[in-house]
């Protein structure tokens, strides 16, 4: 558990928790064995349930014990049904239709496959390897390592008695990065063999990439073989190949963040170190020209080793409103794991181990805003049980009869203690709200006049209940007029260390706090005039990483 999710446990643990069964095929140990081999092979060649398995122990009694032993087990069972129901089939042959017909396992959180250097050629599934007529060899492909080309030859073998059609296809991750030119139809005789010849090439010999050729029989035979393209070998990194599919959206279009988690986090056992298959946390922010955080489009933790694509939509899903505002903008993929530094964990619960950034530039929003900001300029460093208000702005330039809009808001975080009509509501323009949990309705009516322009629709009196942090954010707002508006969000961060940089505690960071902060500069711990509150890196010694991570929030007022 991430220290983020712990601490969210933690602070709503009387709280109803639902958990679903994300993997229904079932997921990939964190510390099972990976590859290739030292000799550039695929490795492992198939997976099996291996984790939490009841098995026979001391005493006539049970324990639930994991590892390559457990899984093993299985394996040994699926090649005895099989063997017995063909028994004509050698070692080689029973390896390649357990693989052809294996189970391939999907990675919930990027909706790809598991890179067969973690999965192989799938999880074992003694029912489809029964059940087949066909085999394909050799049942892995691997290359690279200074090869951008490489053509194979497979051989399909039918031990039905008629004759069996198949058609072929492929599926590469990252997408595009590797094709593979073979022939779209192969017919294999009866009881008889078919060779096929396939060239693999990959666009850019940088990225590791992976993928499934598929040979198709109808419902009847679907059989697969994983491939793996490497490139020159080097050291792996948290995240790597980051990149955008364009570097401009907008009119309703899309693009895609893509990135890869190269390496995990290290697991201790028995004495021994060695990285896992998942790793800590990874964030996806957005920010926007001022280096303001508006939007976070991926978290999860912990994560899986391998690839990801972020979709980034202009618009909502019903294309309705608009998610930002013509202009530049620029995103960060940041991989963090937990703080194990006792001193500072409590102020800093993460730290960043890698982050990669890049740009886009958003055109074609409409002129309208619906915004979200904080009431007199403050900055959302908050404290528990601090109060404060947003006020949601309202920018139109057409005619209204109604407008309604959802301000939504986390509300284990935060409660609802006021809300108010803002400017616009004035003459015969009508405002309504409805308060649920999580959710604040708002409408604004009129029955004989329309009305536009700008001004504050409402403003709502928050109270900060909870630590954690997240956005008040607003969706989805219509209009009689059928004008299309650019929707604000608002990010907030409560916590017990918010404002240790206001040294002073007057709830603002200006010159009397450098002032303070001066006499400890240059100093170190020991020293008479160090103070660890101002060493805000805990470094014991306070200097100008120090100095440069106090300018960062100067000017910032709390409320």
């Amino acid at each position: 558990v991430s220290s983020t999710d712990g601490q969210i446990l933690k602070e709503n643990i009387s709280q109803t928790i639902s958990i679903s069964n994300k993997y229904g095929l079932g997921g990939i140990a964190e510390f099972s064995a990976n590859g290739p081999t030292l000799d550039f092979y695929l490795k492992p060649d198939l997976v099996a349930p291996g984790v939490n398995i009841d098995s026979t122990y001391l005493d006539n009694s049970y324990v639930k014990l994991s590892g390559t032993s457990m899984a093993s087990p299985v394996v040994a069972g699926v090649v005895a049904l099989l063997k017995q129901a063909r028994p004509t089939l050698s070692p080689d042959l029973i390896k390649a239709t357990l693989m052809n017909t294996a189970d391939i396992l999907t990675n919930q959180d990027s909706q790809m496959p598991f890179s067969p250097l973690i999965q192989g050629s799938g999880r074992v599934n003694i029912l489809n390897a029964v059940n087949s007529s066909s085999i394909a060899t050799p049942a892995s492909f691997i290359f690279g390592n200074g090869d951008k080309q490489k053509t194979v030859t497979f051989t399909l073998q039918n031990s039905s008695s008629s004759s069996i059609s198949f058609t072929t296809g492929y599926k590469s991750y990252p997408e595009s990065n590797v094709s593979v030119s073979m022939p779209f139809l192969i017919t294999v005789p009866s009881n008889g063999k078919t060779n096929l010849t396939a060239t693999f090439s990959a666009n850019d010999a940088s990225i590791e990439s992976y993928g499934f050729v598929y040979f198709t029989n109808g419902s009847n035979d679907k059989l697969h073989i994983p491939f793996v393209f490497l490139p020159d070998l080097s050291e792996p990194s948290f995240i790597e190949n980051v990149r955008v599919t364009s570097t401009t959206i907008g009119n309703g279009k899309s693009m895609n963040i893509d990135f890869k988690i190269g390496m995990g986090s290290i697991i201790e056992d028995n004495n021994s170190k060695f990285r896992g298959n998942t790793g800590g946390e990874v964030e996806v922010n957005i920010y926007n020209s001022k280096g303001e955080l508006i939007k976070t489009v991926f978290n999860e933790s912990p994560i899986y080793i391998g690839d990801y694509s972020i979709k980034i939509d202009s618009t909502d899903s019903l294309g309705m409103n608009y998610l930002f505002e013509n202009g530049k903008y620029f995103f960060k993929v940041i991989y963090l794991e937990t703080n194990e530094n006792t001193d500072s964990k409590d102020v800093y619960p993460d730290i960043t181990k890698a982050e990669d950034y890049n740009s886009f530039v958003v055109s074609h929003s409409p002129p309208g805003h619906v915004n979200l900001s904080l009431g007199g300029g403050l900055t959302p460093l908050l404290k528990n049980g601090d109060k404060f208000w947003v006020d949601v702005y309202l920018d139109s330039y057409k005619p209204n009869k109604s407008i309604n809009l959802t301000v939504n808001y986390d509300p284990f975080l935060l409660q609802i203690l006021n809300v108010k009509a803002g400017s616009i509501v004035s003459g015969n323009v009508r405002f309504t709200d409805t308060i649920l949990p999580g959710k604040i309705f708002m409408a604004l009516s009129s029955d004989t006049e329309t009305f536009q322009g700008s001004g504050t629709i409402a403003s709502i009196q928050f109270q900060a209940i909870s630590n954690g942090d997240g956005f008040i954010g607003v969706d989805p707002v219509t209009a009689s007029s059928l004008e299309k508006f650019v929707l604000g969000a608002l990010y907030y961060k409560i916590s017990d260390y918010s404002r240790i940089f206001d040294l002073n505690k007057d709830s603002k960071v200006d010159s009397l706090d450098l002032d303070i902060f001066k006499v400890s500069f240059g100093t170190k711990s020991g020293d008479t005039n160090y103070n660890k509150s101002y060493d805000f890196n805990f470094d014991s010694a306070i200097d100008k990483l120090d100095f440069f991570i106090l300018s960062k929030h100067f000017g910032e007022v709390y409320p």
